[in-house]
Formats: C-alpha cells, sequence, structure tokens
C-alpha cells in the first residue's frame, strides 16, 4: 500500500523556510509574489488603455435614413457612411446650414442625392 503525502500549504513552506533559515529560498518565494503583482498590474493597465482606446473611435452614425428629397439650398456639407466601417448602413449625412444632421439614403440609391453631392463637391471647390 503506497501513501501518498499532502504537500504542504504556501504558507506553511514558508513557515518552514523561515525556521530553518533558508533566505535564498525564502527571498525566492517573495519574488515570485511581487512578480505575480506586477504582472497584475500591467494586465490591468492594458485594459484600461484599451477601454479608453476602443472610447475614441466612437463615431456617430445614421441608424435610419430616409429617400425623401431635400432642396439643395439648405444644404451646406455631406459625409458619406459606409456599412462596416464602424456604422451598421450606408448613407449619405447631409449637413444643413442650420447646422442640423440628416441622414439620407447612399448616392448609390437615388439619383437626387448623387446630384447633391456633384454640386455641393463643385461649391466647395469654387470658394
Amino acid at each position: 500500500m503506497h501513501l501518498r503525502r499532502a504537500s504542504p500549504s504556501p504558507q506553511q513552506h514558508r513557515r518552514a523556510l523561515e525556521e530553518t533559515g533558508s533566505q535564498a529560498e525564502l527571498t525566492s518565494l517573495r519574488g515570485n509574489g511581487d512578480m505575480a503583482s506586477r504582472v497584475a498590474a500591467l494586465l490591468l493597465l492594458g485594459v484600461i488603455c484599451a477601454g479608453f482606446a476602443a472610447a475614441e473611435i466612437a463615431v456617430d452614425c445614421c441608424l435610419s435614413t430616409t429617400d425623401r428629397f431635400l432642396p439643395l439650398i439648405k444644404i451646406a456639407s455631406y459625409t458619406i457612411q459606409e456599412a462596416g466601417r464602424g456604422c451598421d448602413i450606408s448613407a449619405t449625412v447631409f449637413i444643413t446650414k442650420a447646422g442640423k444632421t440628416l441622414c439620407v439614403v447612399h448616392p448609390s440609391e437615388r439619383a437626387w442625392v448623387k446630384s447633391h453631392i456633384k454640386l455641393l463637391d463643385k461649391r466647395s471647390r469654387a470658394h
């Protein structure tokens, strides 16, 4: 019959080392604890940095669009929103002269949107 001896707990092992005066092994054990806390601190720092990086990438996206015609005279500028680049849908974002943001269909879906974009581009090159 074979008997298996239970392994001492880390605290029991430390006490035994302190009693026997094995300073080198005791220092080694303390170093492992320091290393673990350093690794934990580094991991925590990494998680915090990743959170800040993700927060900086926040993008305002159109969640829905309209195909209702907008008079060009009210529009100051535009941006194109592409699906898969941080947003769920493709859209044209018109910014009015009053500063409002209007989400309309992508220029590939309506000819009037494509026409407005061409005219806005001409207008911005002229200035």
